[in-house]
């Protein structure tokens, strides 16, 4: 059967997609579909579509710098944008961001206002370097409802190491400026992301200090880093991946859930890309990753056709893509736990 909701199902929905997406999908029913089904009768509710994977910076854990796909793909077109969206007939979010700055492409704003004339929550993220002025009265007055702005580090020394191109300063100053024009505004919610790292797990704690000072809404610290589903990325990285189980991130994170709850204010630790035999990833169920040239891709922490996709939603219906022998192939293996090695990354 076709999954039809209702206007006012709908907006519940999306109200309880806005505060907390994992809950509201299973609502749906997703969790019976992930443990039942390889053939999908519904398209999926949410999205993450890449605007592009060009990028002003040249970030030491990112596989982007020296990516020959980062040279050669162009941006997603509003054109291109509206064709995906008309084929997703009940869907309630969209995240714009990718492999590269969103904030690169001249027709992101086309793409909020249009999604948005359809009833879509939309997110996106941001390195934070373009935001001026100028550009955060665009983001302002838009209708995004969030964006996340990536923050490596607590101090000018952890942060310009990492972000290499970025100036911590600056990014401090144009976060401010968000902040400072969005005023008493409910929307949109402006949101930071550490990603955690030997070299800057020892700055929870002052991160969560400078985000409550600088009056963002939340901090979400992630503290496994992927490698996109690519060997050579995983070799690169493996000096800066952390003991998760270590006495010593669990003393941090200890430390910082108390400092949170001293100075009211909102943190995360993300979890959501920590998976197991018992609790396997939903994202062939749920979602998928759609590229700036229209490939199908699983997930947003692979974010590349080149490791794996199901085929191009510009060339073919997604319906067709959707449940397609490979599609469906996949979902098989997840479910019996015969995990690919492109995934590997997010099994514990």
């Amino acid at each position: 059967m076709n999954v039809n909701i209702s206007f006012m199902r709908r907006e519940a929905i999306k109200s309880c997609l806005s505060k907390s997406p994992k809950t509201s999908l299973n609502l749906l029913g997703i969790k019976y579909f992930t443990k039942y089904k390889s053939k999908i009768s519904f398209h999926p509710f949410s999205l993450d579509i890449e605007p592009t994977v060009r990028c002003n910076l040249n970030c030491k854990y990112c596989q982007v710098p020296g990516w020959e796909r980062g040279k050669k793909v162009r941006d997603l077109s509003l054109i291109d944008f509206k064709r995906i969206v008309d084929q997703f007939p009940n869907l309630l979010i969209i995240k714009l961001q990718g492999m590269g700055e969103p904030l690169l492409n001249k027709d992101l704003w086309g793409m909020i206002d249009y999604a948005s004339s359809k009833k879509i929550i939309v997110r996106t993220n941001s390195n934070g370097t373009l935001i001026d002025e100028s550009m955060a009265r665009r983001i302002i007055n838009s209708k995004l409802t969030a964006i996340s702005i990536s923050l490596d580090g607590a101090t000018k020394e952890t942060y310009d190491k990492i972000r290499r191109g970025a100036k911590f300063e600056k990014v401090i100053g144009n976060i401010k400026t968000l902040i400072k024009l969005r005023g008493t505004s409910r929307l949109p919610r402006i949101n930071v992301w550490m990603v955690a790292t030997t070299e800057n797990y020892s700055e929870i704690p002052e991160m969560i200090e400078l985000c409550a000072d600088l009056g963002v809404d939340k901090l979400t610290v992630q503290t496994k880093l992927g490698f996109w589903g690519k060997e050579d990325m995983k070799e690169k990285l493996e000096d800066f991946l952390l003991d998760i189980n270590s006495d010593e991130l669990k003393r941090i994170k200890e430390e910082s859930t108390e400092l949170a709850k001293k100075l009211n204010f909102n943190l995360n630790f993300y979890y959501s890309n920590w998976y197991g035999t018992d609790s396997k990833c939903p994202w062939p169920w749920e979602s998928c990753y759609i590229t700036t040239d229209g490939y199908v891709v699983p997930c947003c922490i692979i974010a590349n056709p080149e490791v794996i996709n199901f085929g191009n939603i510009l060339d073919k219906p997604f319906k067709e893509i959707w449940n397609s022998k490979k599609y469906v192939e996949f979902r098989d293996k997840i479910k019996d736990n015969e995990i690919p090695s492109y995934c590997g990354g997010c099994y514990l």
